[in-house]
């Protein structure tokens, strides 16, 4: 195979009464150009690849001459640039939880956050068992999710599976699954402001969807082996917001909320 080219294969058609010969379409990789932005993150954005509907590339940077082949099936990768600024690889199918551009410092529309939930409660069982396995074998492999930001996980509601993106190398020997894999799902680091923000009604209503949506979770993974512990209450001298709306002590936050040293402390700024 030509180092310096992408291969695009449409796959051979079998019908009843005509033979479709496949085709190969060959790219020098300096020819590669981006397409329209679909995501962006911190250090990088994410664009379509233009005349590859399947591909995608990740970057910051991008010099389509400095791509070389690193195929990875674990990370969905297929070319990456010397530096890694640039990462060309497989087009995973859903949408980014709590919408795309997530910027930790930015809160969003209270209304439009619970919305998000509902739309994860009623996800079917075999998503959410679909991402516990995932995550499971990307562990015993050696490779790690990003639990910060959600848009690192991809509802696809059609198949009906949660999808990861944005999976790294690491020496961790820790192989069973945590709470901390699921914070994505509620946007744990932005909870507390997310709560903050929302009026008297909105706040009990949060709590409970979040409860809900943990005990969802811990159930569905009890029942196919998986056992994620959740931290005692009280453990530490401050708890992430999910610990305390899973034990039901959600005004334990808004006692600390009118701390002003706690609010400096814990509240994320748009500088952070």
């Amino acid at each position: 195979m030509n180092n310096n080219c992408v291969l695009s294969i449409n796959q051979v058609s079998f019908g009843k009464t005509r033979y479709i010969k496949p085709m190969i379409k060959s790219t020098p990789f300096a020819e590669l150009k981006l397409g329209k932005k679909i995501n962006e993150g911190i250090q990088s954005s994410v664009y379509n690849l233009q005349g590859f509907d399947s591909l995608v590339v990740k970057t910051n940077k991008f010099d389509p001459q400095s791509l070389r082949w690193d195929v990875n099936p674990f990370t969905h990768k297929l070319l990456s640039s010397e530096d890694n600024r640039a990462v060309v690889m497989e087009k995973i199918s859903g949408k980014p939880l709590h919408g795309k551009g997530w910027v930790m410092g930015d809160t969003p529309f209270v209304t439009v956050y619970k919305n998000t939930l509902r739309e994860m409660l009623s996800a079917p069982e075999e998503a959410y068992v679909f991402y516990m396995k995932k995550v499971s074998e990307l562990r015993k492999n050696g490779y790690q999710i990003d639990s910060v930001n959600p848009n690192n996980v991809l509802y696809d509601k059609k198949n009906k599976r949660f999808n990861i993106v944005d999976i790294s190398k690491t020496d961790s020997d820790i192989t069973q699954l945590k709470l901390e894999d699921f914070s994505p799902f509620w946007d744990g680091v932005r909870l507390l402001n997310i709560y903050d923000k929302a009026n008297v009604v909105s706040k009990y209503q949060i709590s409970k969807l979040v409860k809900k949506l943990m005990t969802k979770i811990l159930s569905i993974g009890q029942k196919h082996g998986y056992h994620i512990e959740v931290e005692p209450f009280n453990k530490y001298s401050y708890q992430p917001p999910a610990i305390c709306f899973f034990y039901d002590k959600s005004e334990r936050l808004d006692k600390c909320l009118k701390d002003p040293r706690f609010r400096e402390t814990y509240l994320l700024r748009i500088d952070d």
